[in-house]
């Protein structure tokens, strides 16, 4: 049918072209901007830059899993029939945990900027142990139960099969994971980030002694990040509610265009590629600005 094959051209494009080339340039920019963080010699608020690195780490290892899961059996036969069935049951639940902790990594980031600015002596207690750690461990607790989704079945002749456990086809466990994920990787993490943020600007606004163009230049800069966030992960939080619409109906949960939850892979990628690449953005505008806290050069700028 023309509609199939215009389906299989879609996911040819989406899934092994472009996310092969986004996610790619994206582990790039990620190791460029740490490079320029290392070789501008910042002083900056050691636990935003920790931040920084956990967000590049953690979106690098997102990326990689994605291209493993969807672009690599788009563009080879071999992989897709005799690696994947047997990466896919462990493959699945690392990728969301990645995901899970890049999320929730940006909102730390968010928020540490907060405390350095209206909180200074809340501020700065360590990456790691104050925000890394917890996402971590949320991030894999609330993301184990997929780790029980798919089995490998191993065949004596042919190539293995990655097969849907019971616990997954359990209609009410269906419903509890839509349920849930349009909560806790949608609504939630979202309405902290654009509060956050909303607090960041009023506080700017009231206390930069700057100009109105520096000032400007910031809420633009503030407003990307808040913006690309939503942008990139509102596809997959409204396919969450149509999936979910349809398990509350007791209705077959199929889309008829498949190629919109390619996309929303696709958006998913973006977001991952371009975090790092936006603070990093953020703190090279505001290099020179005595009025930004925390974000200062230890010398002169060596590029001539």
């Amino acid at each position: 049918m023309a509609v199939s094959e215009l389906d299989l051209q879609l996911e040819f494009y989406i899934n092994g072209v472009a996310i092969l080339i986004i996610a790619s340039l994206g582990i790039l920019g990620n190791i460029l901007s740490l490079l320029l963080f290392k070789f501008r010699r910042l002083k900056m608020n050691p636990t935003f830059t920790g931040l920084l690195v956990w967000l590049a780490i953690l979106d690098s290892l997102f990326l990689v899993c994605v291209v493993a899961m969807f672009s690599l059996p788009s563009l080879s036969l071999s992989y897709k029939t005799w690696v994947l069935p047997l990466l896919l049951p462990s493959l699945l639940p690392v990728t969301s945990i990645m995901l899970t902790a890049s999320v929730y990594t940006v909102v730390c980031l968010s928020l540490e900027r907060l405390l350095h600015l209206c909180r200074p002596h809340w501020s700065n207690k360590g990456a790691f142990i104050g925000y890394i750690l917890p996402v971590l461990v949320f991030s894999t607790c609330y993301n184990f139960p997929k780790f029980l989704e798919f089995t490998t079945i191993q065949r004596h002749i042919g190539p293995p099969i990655a097969r849907a456990t019971d616990f997954r086809k359990n209609s009410d466990y269906s419903l509890y994971v839509l349920s849930i994920n349009c909560l806790m990787m949608g609504i939630l993490p979202f309405s902290l980030l654009v509060g956050v943020n909303i607090s960041i600007l009023r506080h700017l606004a009231t206390s930069i002694s700057a100009t109105d163009r520096r000032e400007g230049a910031m809420r633009t800069l503030l407003f990307s990040i808040v913006g690309a966030q939503l942008i990139c992960h509102a596809p997959r939080t409204g396919l969450n509610i149509f999936e979910m619409s349809k398990a509350l109906s007791t209705s077959p949960i199929s889309l008829d265009e498949p190629w919109l939850i390619d996309l929303s892979h696709l958006l998913l990628v973006i977001s991952a590629s371009c975090n790092v690449v936006i603070y990093t953005a953020q703190v090279d505008a505001f290099l020179s600005d005595p009025g930004i806290p925390g974000v200062r050069s230890m010398g002169p700028d060596v590029t001539h």
